[in-house]
């Protein structure tokens, strides 16, 4: 990729300088010079240009394993990210849509759970199959229920 970058920008520059030559010779001096001043900028922005696009998009490439590395590392990161990153999270919580989803996710009531008697895992209490172990739940009619708040 980085070298596909430098060969990109090595034949914008040539295109650039052939560019100059040409309106070098086919106008006057001073004409030439501003000219040139002004390819050598337009041909150095474009060359910028590109660099940012690879950039971004070899970086975009690389997310899933700059994710997956991230994940290993945040139980060595956390203690010393969380007192950097609470003076921002200070200000998230006083932003309008994180208090109005912060809001719902209050208003969510509890939901009522049992115990699967087949794989021991909680299960919704209206449930009728465990979505874990697929088996029909036993029906008691005085079946304990607890709340778990989600």
């Amino acid at each position: 990729m980085e070298r596909n970058r430098k060969l990109l920008s090595a034949a914008i520059l040539i295109i650039g300088l052939f560019l100059i030559a040409y309106w070098y010779q086919s106008h006057d001096a001073a004409a030439g010079i501003s000219g040139a001043l002004i390819l050598a900028y337009i041909s150095g922005l474009l060359a910028l240009l590109i660099y940012i696009l690879t950039l971004f998009y070899s970086w975009f490439l690389a997310l899933p394993v700059i994710s997956t590395i991230y994940a290993f590392l945040y139980p060595l990161l956390a203690p010393v990210l969380t007192p950097i990153l609470a003076p921002f999270l200070l200000l998230l919580t006083q932003l309008t849509p994180f208090r109005w989803a912060a809001n719902k996710v209050r208003k969510i009531k509890s939901i009522k759970v049992k115990r699967c008697q087949n794989c021991g895992k909680d299960m919704p209490a209206v449930g009728t199959y465990c979505p874990y172990c697929g088996r029909k739940a036993a029906k008691k009619k005085n079946a304990p229920h607890k709340k778990r708040s989600p």
